[in-house]
């Protein structure tokens, strides 16, 4: 009888343990918010709600991955600086050029604006290399996910945290996770104006899959 009376007092208590989906999702989003956050401490959870998450391009953990990579590369700011390095050094080239014959210094100063141009061409070559390694990547995969099955869940989190400048703004966040909400496969800020907002993604998958914005 004392064994029948511990395995139903254990029962309940073992219920009462198991979170629910949105508790277990608030707890993922809290813990990527304290790493992500420029102030951790200020962070204040509002709201959490918990969705079907479905295969998509969008949704695509390789594709994701490669998104983030291309934003982070920074490949339209980085080859116009780098085209402007190259100009310059060729145009000092192209100077020393015409008076290396008449000093060895000018002949120096030749031979380093030359090595200087080819190693700026030599990054623009590697930069569009990377470029179109990563937008393969989207593009393949692309053409081989199967959308409209379930993968996961969305996780849409509202929070409230300090700023760079110390003042607290409500922000919005998309957390993609796997069905058993182990791994986390994507977290996205629902503002444009992020770095890596969920819209300035999309907009980089489109690019790459010539699909027009609307």
């Amino acid at each position: 009888m004392k064994q029948i009376f511990l395995i139903l007092s254990i029962v309940p208590f073992l219920f009462g343990c198991v979170q629910t989906r949105e508790q277990r999702g608030a707890e993922i989003a809290k813990s990527e918010m304290m790493k992500r956050l420029y102030d951790a401490d200020s962070y204040e959870p509002i709201e959490t709600q918990i969705d079907s998450a479905y295969t998509s391009i969008y949704t695509d953990l390789a594709v994701i991955r490669a998104v983030h990579d291309l934003i982070e590369l920074n490949a339209d700011e980085q080859k116009e600086r780098l085209q402007r390095q190259y100009n310059s050094a060729k145009s000092s080239a192209a100077i020393w050029s015409d008076s290396r014959g008449w000093s060895s210094y000018a002949r120096e100063k030749y031979r380093q604006a030359k090595e200087e141009m080819d190693d700026y061409a030599n990054q623009l070559k590697e930069l569009d290399e990377e470029v179109k390694v990563k937008m393969n990547v989207i593009r393949d995969h692309a053409n081989a996910v199967s959308e409209h099955q379930f993968c996961g869940w969305n996780i849409y989190h509202r929070f409230r945290c300090a700023n760079r400048l110390g003042m607290h703004q409500i922000s919005d966040v998309l957390i993609i996770v796997d069905e058993n909400m182990e791994y986390v496969n994507g977290c996205f800020i629902l503002d444009d104006d992020d770095d890596y907002s969920l819209e300035k993604f999309k907009k980089v998958i489109d690019k790459a899959i010539g699909k027009r914005q609307k």
